[in-house]
Formats: structure tokens, sequence, C-alpha cells
């Protein structure tokens, strides 16, 4: 027998996993990684294409009132999230290709556009969901508020099982008196929240109280549910699912 001296060499390899999410380094966890700190406004959305992003804020005031078009889409840079109306044709997604922007926040999407914007490199969130429908008045003036402000984008699938929505997070100064966005914003008293569905559809409202056990619902089915009251100062059962986070 020969005995010898046999050298091993390990290979590394290093995984980048970015937050997607602009804010303050609050802690820094030795080997594992940090906690952001971040005080801003959330949107919760009904699709997204999976993705996720960050960027500048550049709402186009000219989609309030009609689908977004091609010709609205000037002077854009990599850093921009476009956030418009209705898009509904496809040459709106190919000029957002071309021009390698950041995200796109559009109020709903032609049905035939579905598998186009899930092929997309960057994020695609729909605040109303599938169709022509613009981009609601509150939610307008939000953004508007908001245009050429840093936003994050979280394009996740909705998942109503887990209570998780694609939302987009605003940031805020941090010296003005804001609260501060928990790791993934939960429905809780005081929200003002958006109805998808029943007979209040679309309207706003404010997050009265949520049931501690699972109402029952015409449908025949029991769901975990929040009482909501409507600018008509009219109260609805609503199904947790169904609401989604506006500011």
């Amino acid at each position: 027998y020969h005995q010898g001296q046999m050298a091993l060499s390990t290979g590394t390899i290093k995984t980048e996993l970015t937050a997607n999410m602009i804010g303050t380094v609050k802690e820094i966890i030795p080997e594992f990684g940090v906690v952001l700190s971040l005080r801003g406004s959330v949107i919760q959305g009904f699709w997204g294409n999976g993705l996720a992003g960050s960027g500048i804020l550049k709402l186009l005031d000219a989609s309030q009132d009609k689908p977004i078009s091609a010709s609205m889409l000037r002077d854009l840079s990599a850093d921009l999230i476009i956030a418009g109306g209705a898009c509904v044709d496809g040459d709106v997604l190919d000029v957002c290709l071309e021009s390698e922007i950041s995200g796109l926040i559009s109020g709903s999407l032609s049905p035939d556009l579905i598998q186009k914007a899930q092929g997309l490199p960057f994020p695609v969130i729909l605040l109303h969901g599938f169709g022509k429908d613009a981009l609601a008045q509150d939610v307008f003036e939000i953004l508007q508020s908001h245009s050429g402000e840093k936003v994050s984008l979280n394009a996740c699938n909705l998942d109503h099982a887990n209570g998780v929505r694609p939302e987009l997070v605003i940031s805020h100064d941090e010296e003005k008196e804001t609260r501060e966005l928990g790791f993934r914003k939960k429905l809780e008293p005081g929200d003002r929240v958006r109805l998808m569905s029943g007979k209040a559809k679309n309207q706003v409202g404010k997050v009265v109280e949520l049931k501690e056990e699972d109402q029952f619902f015409e449908n025949g089915t029991f769901l975990p549910a929040a009482l909501i009251k409507l600018p008509s100062l009219e109260k609805v059962k609503v199904p947790q699912a169904n609401l989604v986070i506006v500011g």
C-alpha cells in the first residue's frame, strides 16, 4: 500500500437575495441578513405577474378617463414605474419592454394580454382586475399625490388562503409622522379598504371590526369576515378575502 496526501477543494456558490423594497437598514443579523424599516402607504391589488422591484413612480394623468396608449409613454427611463388606467393595447406592453422600465401599475388589463404580461421581465400589478376598468378616483388621487416618489412593487400571485395579495408600497419621508408598515401588511380595524365583490363592489370603506369566528354567507360558506363602514354610513359584512387595503 502507498500512503500519500489528498487535497480537496470545495466549491462556493453565492446566492444573492434582493429585498425588492426601499427602506432603511435598522438591524444587521450576522451571517443571515438585515432588517429593513419603511414608512409609507400600501395599496393592494387584484393580480400580479409574480415579480418584484422598485423605482420612481410616474402617473399617466391622461389615462384617468381613457385607456393607456403608446402615445402616452414618452420620455421613459429604466428607473420608472409607470401607473395608469386600463391597458387594452399590446403595443403599450411592447413600448414598456423596449424602454426597460422597472414596473407597471394598471387599473385593469385586457384578458387577451395576460400571457404577454406574465412574460415581461418587470413586475406588473393590476389594481382592479381584468377588463377595461380605469383607476378608481381615490387610488388615482393617492398615486397622483406621490408621483415622482419611490415605490416598491411586489407583484406576487394572489393567495386567498394565506391572505397574500400583490401590493405596492409608496415610501414616505422618514421625518414625517406616518405609521410604520409591518413585514406584511395585515388587515386590521381602521384600515381603508376597497370591496371587490357584492352589492358594494368598488366602494371604499373603513374596517370597523374583524370577526373572531368565521361567518356564514349567502353562498353557503363560512369565511373569515370583517365589518365595513361605507361612505353612506351603512355597515356591511364582507369576506376578508374580498377586501384590498387602500392607503
